[in-house]
């Protein structure tokens, strides 16, 4: 994890983010988050938190629904396996802290650390993401995308998306999430030249 993306966490978890929830954008709400979720094989079931992911805001703006939830294994914003089963009840305690003086103590703390993981751990470091839709009918669909080195696949995607963005042509504006700035499945399938997977359920 390089110091960036400690502070981005650091920053999440210090509160004031919004849920999306009957059509309207509301504060998210304080306290113990958990929750668990069922990924395909060979993952299985996680122990999840709440998580305050850019989609929460962007994925109304192009796709009508009532309701966007983002979760995290807690594992993964754990500093150690040990610590996850621990993480949702220490969660509100250190958003608290993170609104004191103590807060710049942790940035010069950060500053000791070392800027990033090396490549080797980097490509080693796998992702899933699972995208989970319920219809009013019913009816639930889901689409998996799979890869590592999520610090290189940012740096691929970012140069992907000005790419597309200076071609002749193209005419969006204004704030957009990338599904709607480009065409999902083959922006999709750019990346998986570089590692990444993708399928729909």
């Amino acid at each position: 994890m390089s110091r960036g993306t400690l502070r981005s966490g650091l920053e999440m978890m210090k509160g004031g983010d919004v849920v999306y929830e009957d059509e309207s954008w509301r504060p998210a709400p304080g306290g113990i988050s958990r929750a668990s979720f069922d990924f395909p094989e060979p993952i299985g079931r996680q122990q999840m938190s709440r998580y305050p992911a850019g989609e929460v805001v962007t994925v109304p703006h192009h796709t009508r629904t009532r309701k966007v939830t983002a979760l995290l294994t807690t594992r993964t914003a754990a500093p150690f396996a040990a610590a996850a089963p621990l993480l949702p009840y220490a969660m509100p305690a250190l958003a608290l802290t993170l609104r004191t003086p103590l807060r710049g103590l942790l940035n010069s703390a950060m500053r000791l650390l070392p800027e990033g993981p090396s490549e080797d751990a980097r490509r080693a470091a796998e992702f899933t993401i699972v995208a989970q839709a319920h219809g009013a009918d019913g009816a639930t669909r889901q689409g998996v995308v799979r890869g590592s080195d999520v610090y290189g696949l940012t740096a691929v995607t970012l140069v992907q998306g000005a790419e597309l963005m200076s071609a002749p042509g193209f005419a969006r504006a204004g704030a957009l999430g990338p599904a709607a700035a480009f065409d999902p499945a083959a922006f999709l399938n750019h990346l998986g030249d570089h590692g990444l997977s993708w399928q729909l359920d």
